[in-house]
């Protein structure tokens, strides 16, 4: 019999709840090991013996605790409660339908590409028609930006932004 089932056929004899069968499966168990329930027996002595030494706590009369506890019961509660979880809904509702509207909105308006796949790969298209794919088309932009930065930005510091986009 194991360990634990031993401690607990134990206690419930201490406690004068032990069945006849229960105590016809003790005693197979101590018959069979006893080393086993003479060690059961010991820890829960030292258990006992524990308990013994520990300090009272001293408590109110259970009149004084049952008034104490319905009267805490009876109040008010004493935070407000805000209800979080349905502000929360229409916040996830919201975010779904910005990102439907904002992601997803504009993907049927695109038209369809005009350049074949065949003629992006140099496959007999003219290819002074089409621009260059690693040609920025903001280079032009760029360097405007940079000239007018350059222009306003304390003498001394002209190295900062010049040259990044040539």
């Amino acid at each position: 019999m194991k360990p634990d089932a031993i401690e607990r056929l134990l206690l419930l004899e201490r406690s004068g709840e032990l069945a006849p069968r229960q105590r016809a499966a003790l005693a197979r168990a101590e018959a069979a090991g006893p080393g086993a329930v003479r060690a059961a027996r010991s820890r829960l002595d030292a258990l006992d013996a524990l308990f013994a030494r520990a300090p009272a706590v001293p408590l109110p009369p259970p009149d004084v605790l049952a008034g104490a506890i319905r009267r805490r019961l009876d109040a008010p509660p004493s935070r407000h409660v805000f209800p979080w979880k349905p502000l929360l809904a229409v916040a996830a509702a919201f975010a779904i339908a910005l990102g439907l509207l904002l992601f997803h909105g504009g993907t049927a308006s695109l038209p369809a590409p005009s350049v074949p796949a065949f003629a992006e790969a140099g496959g007999g298209a003219d290819d002074a028609a089409f621009p260059a794919l690693d040609e920025d088309p903001y280079a032009a932009e760029f360097s405007e930006l940079e000239t007018l930065i350059a222009a306003i930005e304390p003498p001394g510091e002209e190295w900062l932004y010049t040259g990044i986009y040539e």
